[in-house]
């Protein structure tokens, strides 16, 4: 089971139903076919679970179980007959008896019904990537009028959303793990919703770990680099005049550079008869290297 499925498996809830998740789940999945109406999923529990709540108010429908799709992602249909007048009544089909181009103003009309539709939507056509791989949340629409109503909808809640075309088809999709959160919270996917807030601060502390190895990694070859120019003018200068011949103060950093060629201005600046800070070391390192210019070495 993939993990869109566990998802929608975990938002169902007979108690909680209300007709704007029937609305968005069969204007989501459902089409027109002459006198009926069809709807489907790839999940077999999905199809059934609606098939169950439409035959419970009353919708003479028939489940055909798998029929049609391809591959390892058949399609499990259900029929609707005479279902024109509910269907109007829920807002999937217009007057003339074709599915609506735009999200129905009734939905709009409350915040239950915004969130209940929504969920509709996802239930039928919506699809989110596993979080632990990359986060990656779209509903699937079929036509451009009703894309930019949900995006729409989605910007009422502050929601940042894009859309793809691929053919007939339309993507509203977004790559924000933020957005998913609040879609997830607006949906009612509780447990999803805590399982991803608690991936992103996995992530969160993994990524702050990474910078801090990283930040720390480049400082140690940004030393040893520093560290191996250093020990190349100090052994100039030991070769030229000898290092004891350098004012005490340089000759002191020089030899503890060349004794301990690992360690830092500030760890050298401790180890110093007359402990010094990385700065007053570092000003007594640039004048032996300045020595060593004085005298036309060049040091790479």
């Amino acid at each position: 089971m993939s993990y869109t499925d566990d998802v929608k498996r975990s938002l169902f809830d007979a108690t909680r139903s209300h007709w704007a998740e029937f609305s968005g789940f069969l204007r989501a999945c459902g089409s027109v076919k002459g006198e009926q109406f069809v709807f489907w999923s790839r999940e077999a529990t999905l199809a059934r679970y609606f098939f169950v709540q439409l035959k419970g108010q009353g919708v003479r429908a028939k489940y055909l179980g798998k029929h049609g799709g391809y591959g390892r992602f058949p399609r499990h249909e259900v029929v609707l007959k005479d279902a024109g007048s509910y269907l109007r009544k829920l807002h999937v089909l217009n007057r003339e008896g074709e599915l609506i181009s735009v999200i129905p103003p009734q939905v709009l009309e409350g915040e239950v019904s915004r969130r209940a539709y929504l969920r509709g939507l996802f239930l039928g056509s919506g699809s989110v990537s596993d979080p632990k791989k990359n986060y990656h949340f779209s509903f699937r629409v079929d036509s451009k009028s009703f894309s930019e109503s949900l995006l729409s909808l989605l910007h009422d809640y502050e929601i940042r959303a894009s859309v793809r075309r691929a053919k007939q088809i339309y993507y509203v999709y977004t790559r924000s793990a933020e957005y998913i959160s609040e879609i997830f919270a607006l949906i009612g996917a509780t447990k999803a919703l805590l399982e991803l807030e608690d991936i992103r601060i996995i992530k969160g502390v993994r990524a702050d770990v990474n910078r801090s190895v990283n930040f720390e990694t480049a400082n140690i070859a940004k030393t040893i680099v520093s560290s191996q120019r250093q020990i190349k003018c100090i052994e100039a200068l030991s070769r030229r005049v000898g290092l004891l011949n350098l004012p005490e103060d340089l000759a002191e950093v020089a030899l503890l550079r060349l004794e301990y060629p690992e360690m830092s201005l500030s760890q050298i600046g401790e180890n110093l008869e007359k402990p010094l800070t990385k700065s007053g070391v570092n000003h007594r390192m640039k004048r032996i290297m300045a020595l060593c210019e004085e005298m036309g070495e060049e040091i790479s």
